[in-house]
């Protein structure tokens, strides 16, 4: 009777262990399935920044080559006003020596041509 007694006693540990153990593992299933879930929307996001990197080297190259427009652009403006002012002494220049007789080095029209194309450079170099 006594190892009736005891084997019963030990089944019904066994049987609560059963239970705990069955719990656990239900416990486990849904954190695992959890995890799965989450794994697959890292995966997702993953290939987002993939697709996002890719992006932005384009647009680093991009802006590399708008960078190095700017800068010739810039040189060619610095040389464009070089000009201009070597434009302005020869004219200033010209006018101050050219005869006040009727024997112009220039026409009239041509020489309202010169100050009209000077006027708009100037303004197309203060735009820029």
């Amino acid at each position: 009777m006594q190892s009736t007694d005891l084997l019963r006693e030990l089944n019904a540990k066994l049987l609560t262990e059963i239970a705990k153990l069955r719990k656990k593992f239900a416990e486990i299933k849904n954190e695992n399935g959890r995890l799965k879930n989450e794994n697959v929307k890292l995966k997702q996001i993953i290939k987002k920044n993939a697709r996002y990197d890719a992006k932005n080297v384009k647009y680093k190259v991009r802006i590399e080559k708008l960078e190095k427009n700017s800068v010739d652009i810039s040189a060619e403006n610095a040389e464009l006003k070089a000009e201009l002012v070597k434009l302005r002494y020869n004219f200033d220049f010209f006018n101050l020596m050219k005869p006040q007789q009727s024997q112009h080095l220039l026409t009239y029209k041509t020489h309202a041509l010169l100050k009209k194309k000077i006027y708009h450079m100037c303004r197309f170099l203060e735009l820029v």
